[in-house]
């Protein structure tokens, strides 16, 4: 299991398109810092195929698996959320094609033969990785803390981590060993995603 978390995502389903078209997905414009797409025949297998490469580029997808399935299951009325529920023929690339031509896609029997076909149901997912604030020096901390794409939390540990390691550093030792109680106790309160 990997150590790196992720603190903020966005999801975005990009539907079908044909792989020589496809334009991509990235962080461009974006407060995000990485950027992942999935494919498949399908909504969940572009979703798993998304979480796949996220997991092996060594970030712990078990938070963000768990809220994209309340995500994606909520709108789409799936009860109980787990992507596994979502039926293979939500964004089936089959059905698209069945619904557009199907005499184009079927063999002499009336079955559906997509093996020539290049669409693909795509998703995409963009986030920031937590970062280990008791790492950073009190001018990083106070440029996190004013950056409104991190999570409140993370912006007022850095606020209180920033002063504490400036009382330190004035020799103002009680009042930096307050602040540092303090950041403790965010810190415990901090979702597993949030923590380093």
């Amino acid at each position: 299991m990997s150590d790196r978390k992720i603190s903020d995502y966005q999801f975005s389903d990009l539907g079908i398109e044909h792989s020589q078209y496809f334009q991509g997905f990235g962080t461009t414009f974006t407060p995000y810092e990485y950027a992942a797409t999935g494919s498949g025949s399908n909504l969940r297998e572009a979703i798993d195929d998304c979480l796949e490469q996220i997991a092996s580029d060594g970030f712990d997808i078990a938070t963000l698996e768990r809220e994209l399935a309340a995500e994606v299951c909520g709108e789409l009325g799936i009860a109980p959320a787990d992507l596994d529920a979502i039926p293979d023929d939500t964004g089936s690339v089959e059905t698209y094609l069945m619904e557009h031509n199907a005499a184009e896609w079927t063999d002499e029997n009336g079955d559906f033969d997509g093996k020539e076909c290049e669409l693909y149901y795509y998703v995409g997912i963009r986030w920031n990785e937590t970062p280990n604030l008791d790492a950073m020096d009190d001018s990083d901390l106070d440029k996190l803390a004013d950056d409104s794409s991190f999570p409140e939390a993370l912006r007022d540990y850095a606020t209180i981590k920033a002063h504490a390691m400036r009382a330190r550093a004035s020799g103002r030792i009680n009042v930096a060993l307050a602040l540092e109680n303090t950041c403790d106790s965010l810190y415990r309160k901090l979702a597993d995603n949030l923590r380093w």
